[in-house]
Protein backbone atom coordinates (compact mmCIF):
# COMPACT_ATOMS: atom_id res chain seq x y z
CA UNK A 1 0.00 0.00 0.00
CA UNK A 2 1.43 3.52 -0.74
CA UNK A 3 1.89 5.79 2.12
CA UNK A 4 0.07 9.15 1.96
CA UNK A 5 1.38 12.60 2.56
CA UNK A 6 -0.66 13.19 5.52
CA UNK A 7 1.02 16.38 6.17
CA UNK A 8 -1.00 18.35 3.45
CA UNK A 9 -4.65 16.89 4.56
CA UNK A 10 -3.45 17.93 8.13
CA UNK A 11 -2.24 21.44 7.51
CA UNK A 12 -5.78 22.28 7.42
CA UNK A 13 -5.67 23.19 11.25
CA UNK A 14 -3.22 26.27 10.81
CA UNK A 15 -5.98 27.68 8.79
CA UNK A 16 -8.01 27.81 11.99
CA UNK A 17 -8.28 31.25 13.41
CA UNK A 18 -8.11 29.98 17.05
CA UNK A 19 -9.85 32.95 18.38
CA UNK A 20 -12.73 31.81 16.26
CA UNK A 21 -11.66 28.07 17.27
CA UNK A 22 -13.97 28.35 20.25
CA UNK A 23 -17.11 29.80 18.43
CA UNK A 24 -16.92 27.36 15.72
CA UNK A 25 -17.19 24.53 18.32
CA UNK A 26 -19.84 26.00 20.13
CA UNK A 27 -21.72 26.19 16.55
CA UNK A 28 -21.82 22.55 16.44
CA UNK A 29 -22.49 21.64 19.81
CA UNK A 30 -25.32 23.62 18.93
CA UNK A 31 -26.28 22.28 16.23
CA UNK A 32 -26.27 18.79 17.56
CA UNK A 33 -28.80 19.62 20.51
CA UNK A 34 -31.12 21.27 18.57
CA UNK A 35 -31.76 18.42 16.31
CA UNK A 36 -34.46 15.99 17.15
CA UNK A 37 -32.78 13.08 14.69
CA UNK A 38 -29.42 11.82 14.15
CA UNK A 39 -27.02 13.67 11.96
CA UNK A 40 -24.28 12.19 9.72
CA UNK A 41 -21.16 13.40 9.18
CA UNK A 42 -22.62 14.69 5.81
CA UNK A 43 -25.86 15.78 6.97
CA UNK A 44 -24.10 17.40 9.52
CA UNK A 45 -21.61 19.32 7.22
CA UNK A 46 -24.35 20.25 5.05
CA UNK A 47 -26.20 21.84 8.13
CA UNK A 48 -23.19 23.66 9.29
CA UNK A 49 -22.32 24.75 5.32
CA UNK A 50 -26.35 25.75 4.74
CA UNK A 51 -26.63 23.69 1.57
CA UNK A 52 -29.99 22.90 1.17
CA UNK A 53 -30.02 19.22 0.57
CA UNK A 54 -32.90 16.80 0.17
CA UNK A 55 -32.30 15.52 3.06
CA UNK A 56 -31.94 18.73 4.76
CA UNK A 57 -34.79 20.39 3.29
CA UNK A 58 -37.01 16.93 3.90
CA UNK A 59 -36.47 17.32 7.71
CA UNK A 60 -36.98 20.95 7.70
CA UNK A 61 -33.41 21.07 8.88
CA UNK A 62 -32.94 24.74 6.72
CA UNK A 63 -34.84 25.85 10.38
CA UNK A 64 -31.86 25.21 12.68
CA UNK A 65 -30.21 28.41 14.19
CA UNK A 66 -26.94 26.69 13.33
CA UNK A 67 -27.79 26.32 9.58
CA UNK A 68 -25.12 27.65 7.33
CA UNK A 69 -23.06 28.99 10.87
CA UNK A 70 -19.91 28.09 9.19
CA UNK A 71 -20.42 28.45 6.18
CA UNK A 72 -16.95 30.03 5.84
CA UNK A 73 -15.12 26.78 6.52
CA UNK A 74 -15.17 24.15 3.73
CA UNK A 75 -16.36 20.58 3.89
CA UNK A 76 -12.18 19.50 5.13
CA UNK A 77 -12.01 22.41 7.36
CA UNK A 78 -15.29 21.19 9.32
CA UNK A 79 -14.63 17.72 9.47
CA UNK A 80 -11.29 18.57 10.37
CA UNK A 81 -12.97 20.43 13.56
CA UNK A 82 -15.54 17.53 14.02
CA UNK A 83 -12.74 14.94 14.31
CA UNK A 84 -10.96 17.40 16.30
CA UNK A 85 -14.10 17.69 19.00
CA UNK A 86 -14.21 13.68 18.99
CA UNK A 87 -10.75 13.28 19.81
CA UNK A 88 -11.01 15.61 22.72
CA UNK A 89 -13.72 13.48 24.11
CA UNK A 90 -16.61 16.33 23.24
CA UNK A 91 -18.28 14.36 20.64
CA UNK A 92 -19.63 10.87 20.02
CA UNK A 93 -20.26 8.44 17.23
CA UNK A 94 -22.54 5.77 17.11
CA UNK A 95 -23.46 3.32 14.90
CA UNK A 96 -27.08 3.42 13.32
CA UNK A 97 -29.32 0.78 11.77
CA UNK A 98 -28.13 0.57 8.26
CA UNK A 99 -24.62 0.71 9.03
CA UNK A 100 -24.39 4.37 9.09
CA UNK A 101 -23.03 6.74 12.08
CA UNK A 102 -24.07 9.08 13.75
CA UNK A 103 -22.66 11.96 15.81
CA UNK A 104 -23.96 13.69 19.36
CA UNK A 105 -23.05 15.40 21.99
CA UNK A 106 -21.00 13.64 24.92
CA UNK A 107 -21.34 14.41 28.46
CA UNK A 108 -18.38 16.53 28.14
CA UNK A 109 -19.33 18.49 25.00
CA UNK A 110 -22.75 19.39 26.73
CA UNK A 111 -21.01 20.76 29.56
CA UNK A 112 -19.23 22.97 26.87
CA UNK A 113 -22.35 23.98 25.00
CA UNK A 114 -23.77 25.35 28.67
CA UNK A 115 -20.84 26.57 30.14
CA UNK A 116 -18.58 27.86 27.13
CA UNK A 117 -14.71 27.41 28.35
CA UNK A 118 -11.50 27.50 26.26
CA UNK A 119 -10.88 24.21 24.44
CA UNK A 120 -7.42 24.07 23.00
CA UNK A 121 -4.80 26.60 23.26
CA UNK A 122 -2.55 25.69 20.12
CA UNK A 123 -3.14 23.29 17.15
CA UNK A 124 -3.89 19.55 17.61
CA UNK A 125 -1.16 17.09 17.15
CA UNK A 126 -1.81 13.96 15.40
CA UNK A 127 0.62 11.55 15.82
CA UNK A 128 1.55 9.42 12.66
CA UNK A 129 0.13 6.33 14.05
CA UNK A 130 -3.20 8.17 14.73
CA UNK A 131 -3.77 8.81 11.16
CA UNK A 132 -2.95 5.75 9.50
CA UNK A 133 -4.96 3.72 12.10
CA UNK A 134 -7.99 6.55 10.83
CA UNK A 135 -6.96 5.76 7.47
CA UNK A 136 -7.18 2.18 7.62
CA UNK A 137 -10.26 2.05 9.61
CA UNK A 138 -11.57 4.42 6.75
CA UNK A 139 -10.81 1.99 4.36
CA UNK A 140 -12.13 -0.95 5.71
CA UNK A 141 -15.21 0.93 6.23
CA UNK A 142 -15.42 1.96 2.41
CA UNK A 143 -14.36 -1.57 1.38
CA UNK A 144 -17.31 -3.36 3.61
CA UNK A 145 -19.80 -0.55 2.46
CA UNK A 146 -18.93 -1.05 -1.11
CA UNK A 147 -19.28 -5.22 -0.39
CA UNK A 148 -22.76 -4.53 0.75
CA UNK A 149 -23.99 -2.75 -2.19
CA UNK A 150 -22.61 -5.39 -4.27
CA UNK A 151 -23.91 -8.27 -2.30
CA UNK A 152 -27.42 -6.39 -1.53
CA UNK A 153 -27.51 -5.46 -5.92
CA UNK A 154 -26.91 -9.11 -6.55
CA UNK A 155 -29.02 -10.56 -3.99
CA UNK A 156 -31.74 -8.77 -5.64
CA UNK A 157 -30.87 -9.53 -9.00
CA UNK A 158 -30.87 -13.49 -7.92
CA UNK A 159 -34.66 -12.65 -6.27
CA UNK A 160 -36.01 -10.71 -9.04
CA UNK A 161 -34.67 -13.50 -11.72
CA UNK A 162 -32.95 -11.26 -14.01
CA UNK A 163 -29.09 -12.89 -13.43
CA UNK A 164 -29.23 -17.13 -13.88
CA UNK A 165 -26.34 -18.23 -11.35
Amino acid sequence: MQERDWTQEFEVFDLFDFNNYQADAQVIFKALAECDRALSLSLLIALLQGRKTATILTFDLQRNSSFGSLAKLNKTEIKNLIYLLMNRGLLKMRRLSGGCFAFGLSGDGLAHLLNPKPLLAQPPEFSRADILRFEQELTLFEQLRVWRSHSTRRLRERLSGTTSF
